[in-house]
């Protein structure tokens, strides 16, 4: 945990952000496992305003990996055994957010003492790889990029290639875990409290226990959100896309704000 924690304070989310996505992105405040918007949909202010940063912070990360038996020796950390530490980080070829991610990523640990290689796996299949666990870091998905409901974040972030069997071990994140403040939980039976859940005060519930967790532990560290961007020619065909239409900020590829329009009449053609 201290070592994830230490990794992620190496890390300058907004710029790897900006780097990746371009305008296409925002950065992170809650690390809660659901991206902000969504966090403060089901948490206070109060109740986030307890939640840890893990913002870029050189020296938080040297606390950590001292703290977790690590030791610098002419610039380059070594593991408690005494091995130079040493990561592969794996994008995805052809995926350009994450390929500039990964080489980000190789560069700031690099810098940091931590010797890395970014390399890319190839894009037919990297569900393959990520299942079968065969990575030592991967640029990966966190929160809701399949389900768009609050559960489906952590549907993501706890059992989405991370299966602990022999064959696809995943991502190895033991779902027992032992939390600060919330105990012993099984996390799998959560998200699954989260998604069957009969009330949307027992859903809240199982969401907030497992935001909480997830801020502890940092079994993923979240870099930067999607935002989606949809450009469009007004004048051309269409005489204008409505900013304000209820559907106009609509994820494109799974409800897109244009067929909807279309479908209801809302479009003009010139």
């Amino acid at each position: 945990m201290r070592v994830r924690k230490a990794l992620a304070h190496i890390l300058d989310g907004e710029q790897i952000g900006q780097v990746a996505r371009g305008e296409a992105y925002t950065g992170v405040e809650y690390y809660a496992g659901l991206v902000d918007l969504q966090a403060e949909e089901i948490m206070s202010a109060d109740e986030l305003a307890d939640f840890e940063h893990y913002g870029q912070d050189l020296d938080k990360a040297e606390e950590l990996l001292e703290e977790a038996g690590w030791t610098k020796e002419e610039g380059a950390w070594h593991l408690p055994d005494g091995s130079e530490a040493e990561f592969e980080v794996i994008g995805v070829a052809g995926w350009g957010d994450f390929e500039l991610t990964a080489t980000q990523v190789e560069e700031a640990w690099n810098d940091f003492g931590i010797k890395t290689t970014a390399r890319n796996i190839p894009e037919d299949n990297p569900w393959g790889i990520w299942g079968a666990g065969d990575f030592e870091v991967a640029v990966r998905h966190w929160g809701n990029p399949e389900q768009p409901d609050y559960w489906g974040a952590f549907q993501m972030n706890f059992l989405t290639e991370n299966a602990g069997t022999e064959d696809a071990p995943g991502q190895s994140f033991d779902l027992d875990v032992d939390s600060p403040s919330q105990g012993k939980v099984n996390l799998e039976e959560l998200v699954h409290t989260a998604q069957q859940a009969t009330s949307e005060e027992e859903q809240h519930e199982a969401l907030k226990k497992m935001m909480i967790i997830f801020n502890e532990l940092l079994p993923r560290i979240p870099l930067w959100t999607y935002t989606y961007l949809s450009p469009a020619i007004e004048g051309v065909r269409v005489e204008s896309f409505d900013p304000d239409h209820p559907a106009s900020q609509n994820e494109q590829y799974q409800d897109n704000h244009i067929m909807l329009q279309l479908i209801q009449g809302d479009l003009k053609s010139v």
